[in-house]
């Protein structure tokens, strides 16, 4: 899962989690620290563990996580054994983009316990997100051994199985998840593009159709199942289905590739291209696009779209555009204009040619002809 993700799912709960502590709790954020009078807060200590967590809650609220993390911190020193702490210390730590740094306190936290099935599988996510995949499989291996009713659990272990290159485990993941929720379109979907890995074409198809069915206004089942017609050589029924997009989905990524390549299958090299160049537009300093653009282009045979694109794919910083670049900026040469020829008898040809060879053409400038010219 995207940090961003994570972050956006774990503020809310993190807050309300702090607020209800809070509150239940009962006490005033002026009575959190003890001390002497006018001592600095970093060195006053709690006068609970509610105190403490009820203070980072006021510093959430008010926008200010680090002083938040600063007073968890203190709080799990102060307090090791209150799992609260550590868990709330995590949580804060994911706020601020600092996975890695959770991990430690998830685990204080689960050792403390109780060891919950949701506090597995927020560990596992956590360390996923960290790239520490061997942990999260850990946990959500736990997780779906303690609660083996939520379909979430058994999902997301298959997809960091699959991340591991672990494909039979992550398949029965997968299929576990579809047992407990028939309607949960990523388990389709990622056994569609399993399969599609593995050239099963028809069960690719027909799990990116349930995927589909299932989330029809997400794009990326319609790319997926139109990728899986293009394999199975059906292009027209690809392009008709990516069609259906958005432009602004459409020019983009997978959907523009794949598109382009139906078109190029269908024989129509300059729809491809067409295609390319409208997206280049829409995106006129995405680098690897203009790239992608000036080779349809001089596919296509486009000169003078393929000669702009790559020296834009050039100046953004694609330097296989340099390659592209030199062919099409090759300067059209030519002989220098031949001397008129000293009159010769009638009949006789120029020297070094036979008269098959020679053409009016050719006696008034010295030209060669093209090969094209000579079978005619």
């Amino acid at each position: 899962m995207p940090t961003n993700t994570l972050r956006r799912a774990a503020a809310p709960a993190l807050i309300t989690l702090l607020a209800g502590t809070l509150v239940g709790a009962g006490v005033l954020i002026s009575g959190a620290l003890s001390g002497p009078p006018g001592a600095p807060e970093a060195h006053a200590r709690f006068s609970s563990a509610d105190a403490a967590l009820a203070l980072a809650a006021d510093h959430l609220r008010a926008g200010a996580p680090l002083e938040a993390v600063s007073v968890l911190d203190r709080a799990t020193r102060q307090f090791p054994s209150d799992q609260r702490a550590h868990t709330n210390l995590a949580q804060a730590l994911v706020l601020l983009d600092r996975p890695a740094e959770a991990l430690p306190h998830y685990q204080r936290a689960l050792l403390i316990g109780p060891d919950t099935a949701p506090l597995r599988f927020e560990a596992g996510t956590v360390a996923n997100t960290a790239g520490d995949r061997a942990s999260a499989v850990e946990h959500y291996k736990v997780a779906t051994t303690l609660d083996q009713s939520n379909p979430q659990y058994p999902l997301f272990l298959g997809m960091v199985q699959l991340q591991l290159g672990d494909r039979p485990q992550a398949t029965i993941s997968l299929l576990r998840a579809i047992r407990l929720d028939p309607a949960i379109a990523e388990a389709w979907g990622t056994l569609a593009q399993m399969s599609l890995d593995e050239n099963r074409v028809q069960s690719a198809l027909e799990q990116a159709r349930t995927a589909r069915q299932l989330q029809p206004d997400v794009p990326r089942w319609r790319v997926l199942q139109a990728r899986i017609l293009r394999r199975d050589n059906r292009p027209e029924e690809a392009i008709e289905l990516l069609q259906g997009l958005p432009q602004t989905q459409l020019l983009t990524g997978e959907a523009l590739r794949t598109l382009a390549e139906c078109h190029a299958m269908t024989g129509d090299t300059p729809a491809a291209a067409a295609l390319y160049l409208r997206a280049a537009e829409a995106h006129p300093t995405d680098g690897p696009l203009l790239l992608e653009a000036a080779q349809w282009a001089s596919r296509a045979g486009n000169r003078d779209d393929a000669d702009r694109l790559a020296r834009s794919a050039l100046d953004a910083g694609q330097p296989k555009a340099r390659a592209l670049l030199q062919p099409l900026s090759e300067p059209q040469t030519s002989p220098p204009p031949a001397q008129p020829p000293a009159p010769a008898p009638s009949g006789a040809t120029p020297p070094g040619t036979t008269p098959a060879e020679t053409t009016p053409t050719q006696a008034a400038t010295g030209a060669p002809r093209s090969a094209a010219a000579a079978h005619r």
